[in-house]
């Protein structure tokens, strides 16, 4: 008989989830860390993304920039002021860059 009141118990058993319900202000002060882990992770993503561009910038600026001594300059220099046929033609200086630009772009 008592093996037959175990296994009856055995059955009867029900499970039921268990929950902890929040309080309102539980509620709010969960939200309120939500939304100030956002915000901060905003704000070091911004802090860093300016940081980088500045450095990168202070970094690589005599590698990509041009200087003002420049071949290029020289060249143009030469070419508006010291060619002896750039007196015939009009707009010389606009005429030199779009050639320029058109022979380093490699269009037709």
């Amino acid at each position: 008989m008592e093996e037959f009141n175990q296994n009856n118990n055995e059955e009867n058993k029900v499970n039921v989830k268990v929950e902890k319900h929040l309080w309102p202000d539980e509620v709010a002060q969960r939200r309120k860390a939500a939304r100030s882990k956002v915000f901060s992770i905003i704000v070091f993503s911004l802090v860093f993304m300016v940081f980088g561009l500045f450095l990168g910038k202070s970094l690589f600026a005599s590698s990509i920039g041009v200087t003002h001594n420049s071949k290029y300059d020289q060249i143009e220099n030469i070419m508006t002021k010291q060619w002896y046929f750039g007196k015939d033609i009009p707009d010389l200086e606009n005429k030199v860059n779009d050639q320029a630009l058109r022979g380093l772009s490699d269009f037709p």
